[in-house]
């Protein structure tokens, strides 16, 4: 595999972001989707502790939702591999939670295929996203400008960071990286109206906001704007 470890990662740019150099969208999608199939291909699957583990992540995560979020609710995980966090939130009470992925698997109720960076939810349909994958995403401001164009306009965004990367670090499948968690935290707030919680843990920071600001109609043409391999430039 062509992308393996921090082999393809450049060096932080000013604003301490770390991204992999891609040479197209299409190469990108390709080393994200192979991340479950070497999972699954290694034989060592999703171990019963590990499981257990981030269960209980979501758990914490989630139950803050509870109060704010009817039961009804439309609520999109991001990312969601084989879906652990949408049983999560069905058992608790959101039936219409699901996820989606690049590569969810074969025959997974969980989770359909989809890209988080090209959502095909409807503008404004969306009461809940989630996601504790941003160290995934292509790019950071066209994930949180999706999110803003599909939820309702008072909608909330849940997101887990994890912790902040430092250079040398193994890094097989992630996309984007930061040495400052405090940066990701404010490109988020340029794209919603409020933080309701900013709580963190030894390994994770997590950010609950509402109200997506105005998707302009700007925005909303590039986001139509699907690059190819030939017109999206090298990283």
């Amino acid at each position: 595999m062509k992308h393996r470890g921090a082999e393809s990662l450049a060096d932080p740019d000013s604003a301490g972001l770390v991204k992999r150099e891609y040479s197209s969208y299409d190469e990108y999608l390709v080393h994200q989707r192979q991340k479950l199939d070497e999972i699954l291909l290694s034989g060592a699957g999703f171990p019963n502790a590990r499981v257990s583990d981030y269960r209980s992540r979501f758990y914490r995560r989630f139950r803050h939702l509870v109060q704010r979020v009817p039961a009804d609710a439309i609520i999109v995980c991001l990312g969601a591999r084989q879906g652990t966090e949408v049983e999560v939130l069905r058992e608790l009470g959101f039936r219409n939670a699901y996820g989606i992925d690049l590569n969810p698997g074969p025959e997974n109720p969980l989770v359909r295929a989809g890209d988080f960076q090209r959502l095909d939810m409807p503008d404004r349909s969306v009461d809940l996203v989630y996601s504790n994958s941003l160290d995934h995403a292509f790019d950071l401001d066209t994930f949180f400008a999706q999110h803003r164009r599909v939820l309702k306009p008072d909608g909330f965004a849940l997101y887990d960071l994890a912790a902040s990367y430092e250079q040398g670090e193994k890094a097989p499948f992630e996309a984007t990286l930061w040495t400052r968690q405090e940066h990701v935290v404010q490109m988020a707030l340029n794209h919603f109206r409020r933080i309701l919680k900013l709580e963190t843990e030894p390994s994770w920071t997590w950010m609950l906001l509402r109200g997506p600001l105005p998707f302009s109609l700007i925005e909303t043409a590039r986001q139509d704007e699907v690059p190819t391999s030939e017109e999206l430039p090298s990283l």
